[in-house]
């Protein structure tokens, strides 16, 4: 399961119950997240970690979830992965064009083992569309606006396409089965979309953004050829109840028939 967890949306008491029974109603066994984050500590400080609100709600003993036994100290980490099953480390790589100093601006790399098999999951969320005209300061509309709106959205797509091309190259390297999910900012005829998925399968799902009145999926699972999916939904609005601007995309995937590492 992939989720973005807008934090604008994930608050309250009502929000927390929502999410936290979807999650179990779901019951992933691996579950990526986006738009929080956990911050880790020192050996020297006792190697612990702070956790921001929503994983805070995830990892609570009645909803079931751990992060991985091995994570990166002294870190910001904003693509955790969450799992039933037992998640062996996490490793965070920079992306262009600020990883080396946003953490905002990178991706994690999970590996766990699968009924026996060892695998790798990549947690994406590549850069941002940009700020939409109605969004800008002021509120006539102007084609200066939209002027502004063209150029973020074209840097934007730059970005991306770097990113997109800077993950793939990883993933070719991979020796374990890969799973790739996250935010891709991407539908599937764009191109960044398109290049991540070169040597990968989609699981499908549907629309996922706006949540309200999803229009287009930017939310994927990506699988590669050792896996098999079973099915690919995207819960309805009664599920999420505005737990964010996103809604989840819940991939049930199993090893290939024949696969042998």
């Amino acid at each position: 399961m992939t989720f973005n967890l807008s934090p604008a949306f994930a608050r309250g008491p009502d929000r927390e119950r929502t999410l936290a029974e979807l999650v179990q109603r779901e019951a992933p066994a691996v579950l990526s997240v986006q738009e929080t984050w956990m911050k880790t500590r020192s050996a020297s400080d006792g190697g612990g970690l702070f956790v921001s609100w929503p994983l805070r709600v995830l990892l609570e003993d009645s909803v079931g979830y751990a992060l991985p036994r091995a994570r990166p100290p002294e870190t910001t980490i904003y693509r955790p992965v969450l799992g039933q099953v037992r998640l062996d480390s996490m490793r965070v790589h920079p992306l262009p064009p600020s990883g080396g100093s946003d953490p905002r601006s990178r991706y994690t790399r999970t590996f766990f083992t699968w009924q026996g098999r060892p695998a790798v999951l990549y947690n994406v969320h590549l850069h941002t569309v940009g700020t939409r005209p109605w969004d800008l300061p002021g509120t006539a509309a102007s084609l200066a606006r939209w002027r502004t709106f063209l150029r973020t959205y074209r840097a934007g797509a730059l970005h991306r396409a770097d990113q997109a091309r800077r993950i793939h190259r990883h993933i070719e390297q991979e020796t374990r089965p890969v799973l790739v999910t996250g935010d891709f900012n991407s539908t599937p005829h764009q191109w960044a979309y398109r290049h991540l998925l070169q040597g990968l399968r989609a699981a499908g799902g549907g629309a996922t953004f706006p949540a309200g009145w999803p229009l287009v999926q930017i939310d994927h699972v990506l699988v590669g050829p050792e896996w098999r999916v079973g099915s690919a939904t995207v819960p309805g609005l009664e599920a999420t109840d505005f737990v964010s601007d996103h809604r989840p995309v819940v991939a049930r995937v199993r090893w290939r028939d024949g696969y042998e590492e």
